[in-house]
């Protein structure tokens, strides 16, 4: 296997941690970062914080192999992706606090040339704040050409229950806010994702991540109202969903338990919400 770099990963939560153990198991010399002791206890210990099929026994490979090591303190790093809760704040607005606690303890690494990584669920032009609060810090790494450092954003793509599948085998977008920084993460992405990877612009794809989960919200939300309107008929929704789905243009989802979860609508939200105060 080819050794790739070091690269850091900040947070080792259900998206973190797997993405830290499939960049060790494809070359790279991983650190883990993350703020809570019992995470990084359970991880150098090679045991899961959380229940994922088939990561448990990947992470105690690639912790036993010293590719992967988990630590409250950020290192210095060629690469570092930023996977970190975005919830919503009481106004309904997208908390990216914890990108900023994480940019901030990036920013002392910095030496120039080095990719940064966001892959949290944030609304459009998230990536771009991001780098303006780096060069804000550091005026010093804005430089042109080479040397400089990149930004860019990678929406996760993964199923709870197959993310170890699916982190690989997905196609994947990345954007970065220079097509240098979109050809570098594609280079990073590439050397773990069987899937085809995709590339634009940062902003498109933080875009893109918000329309493909609104898409699947609209849709769920959709056969929960049939089951509804079954129940009250006393119609078997199952034999109605796959009848109807019989028509080659109707595609429609099984009911379930609900739709959305608990930041994404907000972020939706704040993310239009500029758009439809200047159109009225």
């Amino acid at each position: 296997m080819r050794e790739q770099g070091s690269l850091a990963v900040i947070g080792l939560g259900y998206i973190g941690l797997p993405t830290a153990v499939v960049l060790a198991q494809n070359g790279w010399k991983v650190t883990g970062v993350d703020v809570s002791d019992r995470t990084l206890e359970f991880v150098n210990a090679g045991r899961l914080p959380f229940v994922e099929e088939g990561l448990e026994s990947a992470l105690k490979e690639v912790v036993d192999s010293d590719a992967l090591v988990a630590q409250k303190e950020t290192p210095a790093s060629d690469v570092y992706i930023i996977s970190v809760p975005t919830p919503f704040k009481g106004d309904h607005e997208a908390d990216l606090s914890y990108i900023d606690a994480a940019i901030d303890k990036i920013i002392p690494q910095l030496q120039g040339d080095e990719l940064v990584v966001l892959e949290s669920t944030s609304p459009p032009l998230t990536t771009e704040r991001m780098a303006e609060r780096v060069f804000a810090a550091r005026p010093d790494l804005k430089r042109e050409g080479e040397g400089h450092v990149m930004f860019a954003h990678a929406p996760e793509r993964v199923l709870p229950g197959r993310i170890m599948i699916e982190m690989t085998a997905n196609d994947r977008i990345i954007g970065g806010l220079t097509p240098e920084a979109t050809q570098r993460a594609k280079e990073v992405y590439d050397t773990f994702c069987a899937g085809h990877v995709h590339t634009t612009d940062a902003k498109t794809a933080e875009l893109a991540k918000l329309v493909e989960n609104s898409f699947r919200d609209v849709n769920i939300a959709f056969a929960n109202e049939l089951s509804l309107i079954a129940q009250d008929l006393g119609i078997d929704v199952w034999e109605l969903i796959e009848l109807a789905n019989k028509h080659p243009r109707v595609n429609i989802l099984r009911p379930g338990p609900g739709v959305g979860d608990t930041a994404l609508r907000w972020i939706r939200g704040s993310s239009c919400r500029p758009i439809g105060r200047t159109r009225g």
